[in-house]
């Protein structure tokens, strides 16, 4: 009777043990995989600077006439050199922006432009104000004036405007037409000829002698009639 009983009580831990050695075994058997994924950047470069260049209008203007020998200066403000002047005869040219960097994102050359014309206006004897406008725009190879206007050749300009205001917008518009795009990458300083030129004359020849002498004595008496052009060059990402 103990007998049986002893190897009732053997039998019964065998299968304790058994069960707990099946418990454990459970606990740390599972299946398991991983992986490990590592990347890295840096910002890319961009680096441009634009640089503005010289200026539009002047003090002084040199004398093209070789006729008249040893003067060689046609205008000379008695300003000083801070105090620009235009006059019949006179020429000039916005000179481009400096544009470097060879930037890795893709950008867009933009201008924006402001031409500000106040005072052109000439009044005859007897009669109302009219506005003339003698100075012709020549943004890269379109020239832009008052309708009827003859350049230094002679020859009337094609894009002529009706008055004033809307030949501001027509050399404004002309010039943020020049605005492009470029690709990652591109080397902006190579890119140069793509950029804006803008200059300006007022002719001698076929227009109004008169009307210019008015102009000038209006500035003699402290009424001058003045033009003002600025551009902005901005550089900027694209999508």
């Amino acid at each position: 009777m103990m007998k049986n009983k002893a190897m009732r009580i053997a039998a019964g831990a065998g299968v304790t043990t058994l069960l707990t050695m099946s418990v454990i075994s459970g606990s740390f058997a599972k299946y398991i995989t991983s992986g490990t994924g590592t990347d890295s950047a840096r910002a890319a470069k961009f680096g441009v600077t634009v640089t503005a260049n010289g200026t539009m209008f002047a003090s002084e203007y040199a004398t093209d006439d070789e006729a008249v020998g040893t003067i060689a200066k046609s205008v000379i403000s008695s300003g000083g050199e801070d105090d620009h002047v235009v006059a019949p005869g006179t020429k000039g040219e916005l000179l481009n922006a400096t544009i470097t960097g060879k930037p890795e994102v893709a950008v867009k050359v933009s201008y924006e432009p402001t031409l500000t014309l106040n005072g052109w206006e000439y009044t005859d004897e007897g009669s109302a104000s009219s506005e003339y406008f003698p100075i012709i725009f020549k943004v890269g190879d379109k020239k832009y004036g008052i309708t009827g206007m003859k350049d230094s050749t002679g020859a009337k300009i094609t894009n002529g405007s009706a008055n004033v205001e809307a030949l501001k917008t027509a050399v404004e518009n002309a010039i943020r037409a020049y605005s492009k795009n470029y690709a990652a990458n591109t080397d902006l300083a190579l890119v140069a000829p793509d950029y804006v030129n803008v200059s300006w004359e007022w002719a001698y020849n076929g227009n109004s002698d008169e009307k210019d002498t008015y102009l000038g004595n209006q500035a003699a008496a402290n009424k001058a009639s003045t033009v003002e052009l600025s551009m902005k060059t901005t550089v900027t990402q694209i999508d």
